[in-house]
This record gives C-alpha cells, structure tokens and sequence, in this order.
C-alpha cells in the first residue's frame, strides 16, 4: 500500500502496519501511550489539527524490568512496568519535534526503544496523531523532523 495523504507529493511512504492513534480528540493526557521504532524498520508519526503554537516532541521512555517471583505458592503479585525515566529524542542536538507546519516525522532511531509522544497544545479536541511502521528509503533530515 502506498500513501500519500499529508505528505509532499514526492515523497512515498509504504506502509508496513495498521496505524496506532497516540492521540486523539478526547484524549487529554500530554503524554501518549508508547510504542516500538522496530528493529531494521522505522515509524512515521503523522498529526492532523495542529495548529499555531503546537507541538509534539518525542521522549525515549525507559521502564523497569518485571521481577517475577520464581516459586512462589500462591503466585506473586506482578506490578506492570511503569516509566522509571524519560529523556526527550533529539537528532544532532536539536529537538524531534511536529508542528503545524511539519505535521509528520520519520523516527527511524533508535531502534527497539520504547518512544512516547509529548503534546503541548492549548486545545487538544481537534488533534489527530498516529504512529505507523514505515519503509520509506533516503529519509532526510527535514523528514526526521530537523528544520
């Protein structure tokens, strides 16, 4: 499937995967449930209704790891990972980020790390974001989301 929706007319984007809306109207968390850029692969989030002064940045999410109790009778409590550290993803020093005039990015690295969005926006109700697993070749820095 090739898609062109919101994208220069030059650039091609195939997708790999269904789409994962990271926010939404009614979704009024500043930060995004997370998700995967996939080894080997890359994900291309794209936001609809940004408008003046918005922006999306990125934050690696680091969560501890999940001690089972080994043997226990009955089994133990398992507490489910929760974000121990966040750092916010940049590329040559400057922010990744989305904005009204670039609503889309291609996070391409690091691979196999856990990446959630951070939304400063006044009003959220008309902001549609989403996150897809992408094949797109010669990716460029105003595609990373560099201006």
């Amino acid at each position: 499937m090739t898609w062109r929706f919101a994208y220069p007319a030059n650039w091609v984007v195939k997708t790999v995967s269904k789409p994962k809306t990271i926010f939404w109207p009614g979704y009024h968390l500043p930060e995004s449930d997370t998700f995967e850029i996939p080894l080997g692969g890359q994900v291309t989030v794209t936001a609809l209704g940004l408008q003046a002064g918005d922006e999306i940045s990125f934050e690696l999410v680091f969560t501890p790891a999940v001690q089972p109790d080994l043997c226990s009778c009955p089994p133990g409590i398992v507490d489910l990972p929760s974000v121990a550290a966040s750092t916010v993803l940049k590329l040559g020093g400057e922010i990744i980020k989305l904005n009204a005039d670039h609503p889309y990015v291609v996070l391409d690295a690091p691979q196999g790390m856990r990446v959630r969005g951070v939304l400063s926006a006044a009003d959220h109700s008309g902001i549609w974001v989403w996150a897809t697993n992408t094949s797109t070749a010669n990716v460029s820095d105003t595609q990373r989301g560099l201006d």
